[in-house]
């Protein structure tokens, strides 16, 4: 049996099934800007950055932070500097690491 292109079924080789992409809320993030007299590093201020935007409702349970090497895009600090930061946030419990899919804002 022969299909056109036109066809709305399609059959995916070896069993392979198409995976939905999952759309979640983006938030815009104000800048960060370290303060240079604080004398905690620079990935526990952003942590506390972060956990003040959750605490004041801007990051909302189930918002998506961005990956881990969007981290220097979007608050200008090192690839390790964001990864610390969110090390952080899951051990206060503030946000959850799901593999492939990202971190997000932990849900109360």
């Amino acid at each position: 049996m022969r299909r056109d292109a036109s066809s709305l079924e399609r059959t995916r080789p070896f069993g392979f099934r198409r995976v939905l992409p999952v759309y979640v809320r983006r938030v815009p993030t104000p800048p960060f800007t370290p303060d240079p007299a604080d004398p905690r590093y620079l990935y526990e201020q952003l942590a506390d950055y972060i956990a003040e935007q959750i605490a004041a409702g801007e990051l909302r349970p189930g918002d998506r932070l961005p990956a881990e090497r969007e981290f220097g895009d979007v608050y200008g600090v090192s690839l390790g500097t964001g990864r610390r930061a969110v090390e952080i946030l899951r051990e206060r419990g503030l946000v959850v690491t799901k593999p492939i899919t990202g971190t997000f804002v932990a849900k109360r």
